[in-house]
C-alpha cells in the first residue's frame, strides 16, 4: 500500500490544505508547531478514525484526539485521502464527529462508489477500512506510519507482526495462521465427531461438502466464462480508448469549424449592426451610440412596443395611404354649400315651385274662355227663349181660328163634328198654354245656372289674377334673391347646388375619417413613444420606417446568435 495524496477540508490548523506525497519511504519532517503531528493524526484518523474499538464498553468511545483536532473556527471537519494498493487508487472521504461522523471508499480512476461492497465495523458502525487495507490499527500504528518520539514496537503490535511473518512462511501469506486453523480444526472435530451415524453434524457438511464442490465448479466456470469476457472487456476498453482518442480529435475539429461559423456570423452581426449605425445617423434628430449589446437591453426594455411594431408600422403605412387618397379626392371648398345655405335654398326653392304650381291650378285664358263660352251660352239660350215665346204665340194666335170655326159650327150643329172640333181645341189650346210655360220655365232656370255660372267664374278669376300676381311677385324676389335669370336658371341654381351639397357631405365625411386616420396614427405614436426617445427618432413615418428597419436588423442579430444573450455568444469564440 502506498499513500498518493491527501487534501484537508477541516483539521486541527489545517484547512483547504492538499499534500501529495512521493514514492518510498515518506518523512513528514518541520519545525515546531508546523503541523507533523496534525498530519500524521489526519492520515491515521482516515484509515481507522477516532473512536476506541479496543474499548470495552457497550457505548461507542472516543479517542480524545477527537476533539484536540476538531476546527476551531468551525466548518467541516475531514478531508479525503487516496492511496494504491494492488497496483489501484482508492479514495477515502471522511468525515469526523461522533452523530454526524461517515465514511466513504471510491475507486479512484473510475469513481466508482466502493461503500457497499465493505464490510461495516461492528463496533465503529462504520465502514471496516482496515480489513479493506488488511492492517489491524497496532500493527499500522507501529510498522507503516511512525509518530516522532514513539518508534518503538508495543507488545501486542510485535505479536501481530510475528503471527503474519509466522504465516507468511508456511503459507506463502501473511494473513493465514497455522496455529489457529490447527486449533480451529481441533476444536470443529470435537463438534463433529468421528462417526458418521448419530446425531453429529458430519452427515449434513458432508452433503454441504458436496454442494459446495458443485457451487464451486460452477464458480469455476463461471469464473473462466468471466475470464473470457474480461479479456474481451479489455479489448473494448482498448477499442474505446481509441474511438475516445478519434472522438476527441474530430469534436477538435467539428469545435474549430464552430468556432469558425461563429466567427463569420459575428462577421454579419457587426455588418448588420453598422446598417443600423447609418439608420439611425440617417434619421435620429441627434448622435445615437448602437452596438449589439445596446440593440439587445433596448429590446429587453420595451418588449411590448417591439412586439406591436411590425403590426402599427402597417397600420401607420396604410392610414396615411388612406389620408393621401382622401385629400387627393377631397373636394373644394368653392364647390360645396353647406347644410344650412342648402337648407334655406331648399326652402326658397320649395316656396318657387309651389307658387309655380299656384300659376298652372289658376289657368286665365282657361277662365276667360270658359267666361265666355258662359256669356255666349246665355245669349243664346236669351234668343231661344224669345224665339220660343214667339212661336207659341204664334201657335195660339193659329188656334183662335179653330176656336171660332168651333163656335160657329156649334151654333149651328150639336153633331160629333162640332164635340171633336170643339176637343181638338181644347187640346191645341191648353197644350199650347202648357208648352208655352214648361218651355219658359227650362229656359228660365237654365238662365239663372248660367248666370250663377259667370258669377262663379268671375269671382275666381278675380282670385286666380291675385294669386297669381302675388305668386309671380314672390318668383320676382326669389329669381332676385339668387341671382336667377329666369326660372329654368333658378333650377339649374338649385340643382348646382345640390351637387355642392353633396360635396359638402362628402367633406365632412372625409373630415371625420381624417380625424380617425389622425387619432389611430397619434395612438401609435404614443404607444412607441418610448421606441422613439430611445434612439432619439422623429415621432412620424420616417422614425417608424427607421424603428421598423431597427427591428428586423435585431430579429437577424437574434437569429445569428441563435437566441443567446450578445455577451454569452462572444465568451463561445476564440478570437486567436
Amino acid at each position: 500500500m502506498r499513500l498518493i495524496s491527501l487534501h484537508i477540508r477541516g483539521f486541527g490548523k489545517f484547512k483547504d490544505f492538499s499534500l501529495t506525497f512521493s514514492e518510498g519511504f515518506q518523512v513528514i519532517h518541520g519545525l515546531n508547531e508546523s503541523g507533523k503531528t496534525t498530519i500524521h493524526a489526519f492520515i491515521e484518523g482516515m484509515f481507522y478514525g477516532f473512536i476506541d474499538t479496543a474499548s470495552s464498553s457497550r457505548r461507542r468511545s472516543y479517542d480524545e484526539r477527537l476533539e484536540e483536532y476538531r476546527p476551531a473556527a468551525g466548518g467541516p471537519y475531514g478531508g479525503s485521502l487516496i492511496f494504491e494498493k494492488d497496483d489501484r487508487r482508492y479514495r477515502i472521504e471522511r468525515t469526523f464527529g461522533k452523530k454526524d461522523a461517515e465514511v466513504k471508499l471510491f475507486h479512484e480512476e473510475t469513481g466508482e462508489d466502493l461503500s457497499d461492497e465493505l464490510d461495516i465495523d461492528p463496533k465503529t458502525k462504520l465502514l471496516d477500512i482496515a480489513a479493506f487495507i488488511d492492517m489491524p490499527h497496532p500493527l499500522y500504528k507501529n510498522t507503516l506510519s511512525v509518530g516522532q518520539l514513539s518508534a518503538r514496537t508495543d507488545k501486542t503490535a510485535a505479536d501481530l507482526l510475528f503471527n503474519r511473518l509466522k504465516n507468511l512462511d508456511a503459507t506463502k501469506t501473511e494473513t493465514f495462521s497455522v496455529s489457529r486453523a490447527v486449533e480451529h480444526l481441533e476444536k470443529r472435530h470435537e463438534e463433529i465427531g468421528k462417526s458418521a451415524r448419530g446425531k453429529r453434524p458430519y452427515p449434513t457438511l458432508l452433503e454441504r461438502k458436496d454442494a459446495l464442490e458443485k457451487e464451486w465448479k460452477e464458480a469455476k466456470e463461471h469464473h473462466e466464462t468471466l475470464l473470457e469476457e474480461s479479456l474481451e472487456l479489455e479489448e473494448k476498453k482498448e477499442r474505446l480508448t481509441e474511438l475516445e482518442k478519434e472522438k476527441r480529435t474530430k469534436e477538435e475539429r467539428i469545435a474549430a469549424q464552430e468556432n469558425t461559423k461563429r466567427l463569420m456570423r459575428h462577421e454579419e452581426i457587426e455588418d448588420e449592426t453598422a446598417k443600423a449605425r447609418r439608420i439611425l445617423e440617417k434619421t435620429a434628430l441627434s448622435r445615437v451610440k448602437i452596438d449589439p449589446a445596446e440593440l439587445e437591453r433596448a429590446h429587453e426594455d420595451h418588449k411590448e412596443a417591439f412586439a406591436s411594431l411590425s403590426s402599427d408600422y402597417d397600420t401607420f403605412k396604410e392610414t396615411s395611404i388612406q389620408e393621401e387618397s382622401i385629400r387627393e379626392n377631397y373636394p373644394d371648398d368653392n364647390d360645396t354649400l353647406s347644410d344650412r345655405a342648402h337648407e334655406n335654398l331648399k326652402a326658397d326653392y320649395e316656396r318657387f315651385e309651389k307658387f309655380l304650381d299656384q300659376k298652372e291650378r289658376f289657368d286665365l285664358e282657361k277662365n276667360e274662355h270658359e267666361l265666355k263660352t258662359n256669356e255666349a251660352e246665355i245669349m243664346s239660350l236669351s234668343e231661344g227663349l224669345v224665339k220660343k215665346r214667339r212661336n207659341a204665340f204664334i201657335a195660339l194666335v193659329a188656334v183662335l181660328p179653330l176656336v171660332g170655326a168651333s163656335v160657329v159650327t156649334g151654333l149651328f150643329s150639336w153633331l160629333v163634328p162640332f164635340i171633336i172640333l170643339m176637343v181638338l181645341t181644347g187640346v191645341a189650346l191648353f197644350g199650347g198654354l202648357g208648352l208655352l210655360w214648361y218651355v219658359k220655365r227650362l229656359a228660365q232656370s237654365r238662365l239663372d245656372s248660367l248666370q250663377d255660372a259667370r258669377k262663379k267664374l268671375v269671382q275666381e278669376n278675380k282670385k286666380a289674377q291675385e294669386t297669381i300676381r302675388m305668386a309671380d311677385e314672390e318668383i320676382e324676389k326669389l329669381l332676385k334673391r339668387h341671382k336667377a335669370k329666369d326660372e329654368e336658371d333658378f333650377r339649374r341654381h338649385y340643382y348646382n347646388a345640390e351637387t355642392k351639397h353633396k360635396a359638402f357631405l362628402k367633406q365632412k365625411e372625409y373630415d371625420a375619417r381624417l380625424k380617425d386616420l389622425q387619432k389611430t396614427r397619434d395612438d401609435i405614436i404614443d404607444r412607441l413613444t418610448p421606441l422613439f426617445r430611445r434612439f432619439d427618432l422623429p415621432k412620424d413615418m420616417r422614425g417608424l420606417q427607421a424603428l421598423k428597419e431597427l427591428q428586423d436588423i435585431l430579429v437577424r442579430i437574434e437569429n445569428l446568435l441563435e437566441k443567446k444573450p450578445y455577451k454569452d455568444f462572444l465568451s463561445t469564440i476564440d478570437f486567436t
